[in-house]
């Protein structure tokens, strides 16, 4: 896929093939249920969901730069820093945690709920050390 920059988050999921767009939307709906998302934004080429910082990314395995072969990665900006990390995929990251789900079939919603909550709750302690 080709990455075109000046495009907004909505043309990058219609964009996306399949199974990517649908697992994609499903991720980015549950981000929107779950947790306040104070901005979406797309950062190198993905979206990435914003409270007080960065709180997660979608991550479409045809974005060229970041490493993913295929499926789709939500991110987690501190998800070196939640309790328990057996979740996500281990893959030498310094400070973001991933989860790499290759169909929609994959994601169970109860666990990306938690980590979403999780996520927000890391954001805003965070925030509120620094004020």
């Amino acid at each position: 896929m080709k990455i075109d920059k000046t495009r907004n988050i909505d043309q990058l999921y219609d964009e996306l093939p399949e199974p990517e767009r649908t697992t994609a939307s499903i991720l980015r709906e549950l981000v929107f249920e779950t947790i306040e998302v104070k901005k979406e934004k797309l950062s190198w080429g993905a979206p990435f969901y914003y409270g007080y910082s960065p709180i997660c990314h979608i991550w479409p395995g045809s974005i060229p730069w970041g490493g993913l072969k295929e499926g789709v990665a939500l991110g987690f900006w501190r998800g070196k820093e939640f309790a328990d990390t057996a979740y996500f995929d281990h893959d030498g990251l310094k400070q973001l945690s991933r989860k790499v789900y290759l169909t929609p079939k994959d994601i169970d919603i109860t666990v990306v709920q938690s980590l979403l909550l999780e996520g927000e709750r890391l954001d805003r302690a965070h925030y509120l050390r620094k004020k």
